[in-house]
């Protein structure tokens, strides 16, 4: 019995890792977008002031 929990405790550890993994990637693609539209933004300063101001 003590076997099988360890085993289910060692998939566990890997799904979540794998998870964590994931995760991590989808978060940095994000910022990449942001960051992207942040430095399409900054290129053109009338729209970025435009933005700010609510116009």
């Amino acid at each position: 019995m003590d076997e099988l929990r360890n085993w289910i405790l060692c998939i566990a550890g890997i799904v979540t890792t794998i998870k964590n993994i994931y995760d991590m990637r989808k978060q940095e693609d994000k910022n990449r977008e942001r960051n992207e539209v942040l430095s399409a933004k900054a290129a053109k300063p009338d729209a970025l002031n435009s933005e700010l101001q609510g116009d």
